[in-house]
Order: structure tokens, then sequence, then C-alpha cells
């Protein structure tokens, strides 16, 4: 009888399998709209070139697959006159919506992500005022992203890897940015670009935030240059969620936070923000850089911020602070919170604060860091954070040596981050190193996330 049901079983899923079908869509007014009606559970609908316009919103509230039908062209879905596109996958098994290959605009509604189930974006380019995740796991890798960006607390995995993000801000010129509510996010080798004056990356819950190109600009090339809180992290803030109390861990490591278009002498008040944290919230921050890019006005009458805030508890090591605002390792005073071997330079004078904050105990260093250019910010051979990092194990270069004080010191290494959003016919690859078990120096724990591009 056992063995009868499993045949039953396995015959049922074959014949679902089967009835999956591959629908060829063209182009018009109306056609996917059309399709999505037609289809079943696993299908796929492959979009010619073309434009496919709707004036009414779309939502699947199926598991498909939406994907170009060549990965050279990426049709276009255009959703007119203030309406909404939703993709959803509220199947039980672990089978994916999938979207890839595909150019999505909204210019007037949401676009929205749903469903209890997974949904995986590849390769897309999606423009819409807001883009949010209320799915149970949701991978986003490779794509163009432009719009304010949350996911909800309901999302147990999101993993946002390799994707270009634009926010111009809303109409008074203030980002809403990247609002992440979910649990386990996982943040790698992505390029964010957010107006001055807006909240930028927040993260709730215990998030991994490695290899970044983060970029504050100044849309309007303004006199007051307000850039803070590039990174933020916070515990969850809902009294209903039954966790509200607990701790969180979070790592940000290798991260570049770059300040630019400050107008340099123009720039009469500035405040420059880096990575902060909040109650609540254990954080390892390890390798990043932060730097304001343009020289700062020496006549300026207010200038603020800090490169690395800790409210909480955690461990600021190997991190470079340059030319940023007055309080470069801000530090509350009842946070327990080391700060190691992280170098200051040419950070701004205030009456009260003198120049290049960094506290010279715990190995820190105040020197120029001799950087060999100003794209990556990699080291000349002669600069003084070179094999100057913390010198324990599990922070060790790539190559066994000494760990760098900067973006590509440690295991995590920026570029090997931030190279995989170039066009390439390998997959996405992204290593994350556990620490490393001192009481086994020959073991090394090594997790690896890959998604396969588009072909």
């Amino acid at each position: 009888m056992t063995k009868r049901l499993m045949l039953l079983a396995l015959l049922n899923v074959l014949v679902s399998e089967a009835s999956a079908k591959v629908i060829q869509v063209l182009p018009g007014h109306n056609t996917l709209r059309t399709a999505i009606g037609n289809s079943t559970d696993g299908d796929t609908l492959m979009l010619v070139d073309g434009v496919y316009s709707d004036d009414g919103s779309i939502s699947t509230q199926k598991r498909l697959t939406l994907r170009s039908i060549s990965p050279t062209i990426k049709p276009e879905i255009q959703i007119l006159e203030s309406r909404s596109f939703e993709m959803s996958n509220n199947a039980n098994s672990t089978d994916p919506s999938l979207m890839q290959g595909i150019k999505l605009t909204v210019p007037d509604g949401n676009v929205s992500f749903t469903g209890n189930g997974k949904i995986i974006l590849v390769n897309n380019e999606i423009d819409a005022p807001v883009i949010s995740f209320s799915v149970t796991n949701a991978i986003v890798v490779g794509n163009q992203l432009n719009g304010s960006i949350s996911s909800a607390e309901r999302v147990n995995s999101f993993i946002f890897a390799g994707n270009k993000y634009e926010s111009s801000g809303d109409s008074n010129g203030v980002s809403t940015g990247v609002v992440l509510s979910s649990h386990g996010n996982q943040i790698y080798g992505n390029e964010f670009k957010f107006p001055a004056d807006g909240t930028n990356l927040k993260a709730f819950h215990s998030s991994s935030i490695v290899g970044n190109r983060i970029i504050n600009f100044n849309r309007d090339n303004t006199t007051n240059y307000q850039g803070r809180n590039m990174i933020e992290l916070r515990p969850n803030s809902n009294p209903d969620y039954p966790f509200n109390y607990r701790i969180y861990a979070s790592n940000v490591s290798n991260n570049l936070i770059e300040h630019t278009g400050t107008n340099g002498s123009e720039i009469l008040q500035m405040s420059v923000g880096g990575i902060v944290t909040h109650e609540r919230v254990i954080a390892t921050i390890n390798n990043n850089l932060v730097i304001v890019k343009d020289p700062i006005n020496p006549s300026a009458t207010d200038i603020s911020g800090w490169g690395l805030s800790i409210a909480y508890a955690g461990r600021a090591t190997n991190n470079m602070i340059v030319a940023g605002g007055s309080a470069m390792l801000n530090m509350y005073a009842e946070a327990r919170v080391e700060t190691l071997n992280n170098l200051c330079f040419g950070n701004a004078v205030t009456p009260d604060t003198p120049r290049d904050r960094c506290p010279l105990d715990s190995r820190n260093i105040i020197a120029d860091p001799k950087f060999a250019e100003l794209t990556n910010y990699t080291l000349s051979a002669d600069s003084p954070a070179v094999d100057a990092g913390d010198p324990v194990l599990s922070l060790n270069d790539l190559d066994g040596s000494r760990a760098d004080i900067g973006l590509h010191g440690g295991p995590l290494g920026f570029l090997q981050y931030d190279n995989q959003r170039a066009p390439s016919d390998k997959p996405y690859l992204y290593p994350l190193f556990d620490q490393i078990d001192l009481s086994n120096i020959e073991a090394v724990n090594l997790k690896v996330i890959s998604v396969a591009r588009f072909k």
C-alpha cells in the first residue's frame, strides 16, 4: 500500500511537470494580460522583443516564469495610468516564480512581489516609484532598479546581490532609499546611488552587508550637503512583533561609502554619514571605507557627521575614514565597542573636535592612506595601511598575509564582489567566509551564493 501511494505521488509530480507549457507572447496592448489569464502554475511565458502595454493593473496570482526570448533584448512591459504590477507565488513547493531579462516600467504605480513561495529576479530593469517585497523568500540578482525598495517582516530570506540601484528622490528631492524589514538580509556587491538628504540603506533584524559601492551625490548642487546614515542598522520596531526585544547581530564589511558632487569650495553646510547602528544591534564592522571625494570648503560654517557610530555593542576593525565629518568614530558612552586598527585622515575641523579624530589607543592610525587611484581606492605599495590591520587570523587577506586596512583587506575583499556587475558569461558567484576556527587553522568554512546569468 505504501509503495502504491508513493508511485501515485510520483506520477502526479510527473503529470504536473509535463503539463507545464512554454507560451510565446507577442507584443501589443493587453497581450500579456491575456497570456497570464490563459496560463497555469509552472508555465513559462516567453516575451519577444517589443512593448507590452496595459492600462490596467496586472497581477499574475500564479507560479509563472516571465522571461525574454533572447538574452540580447529586453522586451518592455508598460503599465499605464497609475496602475500597478504584482507578481505572486503562493505555491507550497520550493519551485520559484521567475522574471528574467524583462524591462518593467510603472511610472505612476507600484511594483510588488508577494506570496508564500519564492520569487527570483535576474537581469531585469525595473523602474517604479515603489518596489516592494512581501514574499517568503526573494532572490534579486543582477538587476537595474530605480525607485524606493522595501521588504516586509514576513520575508524570511532576502538575497540582494549584484544589482545597480538609483533613487532620484521624491518631489522634494528626499530619498526614501532601500528599507529592509525582512529577516536574513544578505546584501552583496551592489551599486547604490542616493541623492543627498534622505534615508539610504536601512536594514532591520540581522543583516550581512558586504562589498557594496554606495554613492551619495548632491543632486541640486546646493550649498547645504546632507548625506547622513548611508548604512543604518536598526532592531525591529514593530510593537506587535513577538521578538521585538531580541538582540540582532549584523556584519558590515568591505563597503565603499563615497560622498561626491559636494561642489568643493561652494559647500557652506555639510553633514557626512557613514555606518550607523542603533540600540540592540551588535555589529561587526570591518574593512569599510567612508570618504568625501571632493575637497571640503575650509570656510564652511557647519560641518558634522560621523564615519562610524555604534550605539549598543560591536567591533570596528580595519576601517578607513577619510575627509569626512567631525566625529569619525562616534561610540556612545554606554556602548560596549572595540575599535582596533582603524585609519582616519583629513577629517573636518570644528571648534570642539580636533582634526582627524581617531582614538590613538587601540592601534588606530592617523595618516595619509596614499591611494594608488580614486575609483576603487587601491593602496600604493608604501601606504601605511598595507599589512596594518588587526592581526587576528580570521581577518587575514586572501593571500594569507596580515590584513590591510580599508576596502581590499581581509577575506571579503571589495573587488571580488564589485567586479561581478560587469557583463560576463560566468555565473554570479559571491563567496561568504565563516570565521576561522582557531582550534583548527587548516579548516576554512566557505559558503557561496551562485546564480546563473541569462544566456
